[in-house]
């Protein structure tokens, strides 16, 4: 989950208990040079993810892919999960594409919040 933009959306908004917990499991192991490996890089980055409510997947899990991610939330603050798009390297070349990506990402992430609360 430490490597991945729909992983570090879940993460950022979970019990901190809960993201030890996840890490002292399944450990931080590096996927690829730009992969993060020590607990205080991670969490400096899912406090940001809170302010900001994205994730980025900086070719962390796989060299040549970037991933941009949102968490779904319910109304009690519960992650339930998150969404995501992924593309190469080349189409995801500066942040532009996370500019122009991440409102209707956050968008998407409401319309299906929104339909949560109303099961």
């Amino acid at each position: 989950m430490h490597c991945t933009a729909v992983g570090k959306a879940m993460l950022a908004h979970m019990r901190e208990d809960h993201v030890e917990k996840v890490i002292d499991e399944e450990g931080m192991p590096q996927k690829t040079q730009n992969t993060i490996t020590d607990r205080e890089t991670l969490y400096e980055e899912l406090a940001e993810i809170r302010e900001t409510d994205i994730a980025i997947d900086r070719e962390e899990f796989g060299e040549g892919l970037r991933c941009i991610a949102t968490p779904i939330v319910k109304s009690n603050s519960t992650v339930l999960g998150s969404i995501s798009v992924s593309a190469p390297t080349t189409r995801m070349k500066n942040n532009e594409f996370e500019e122009e990506t991440k409102e209707s990402l956050r968008e998407a992430a409401n319309v299906v919040e929104l339909n949560i609360r109303n099961y």
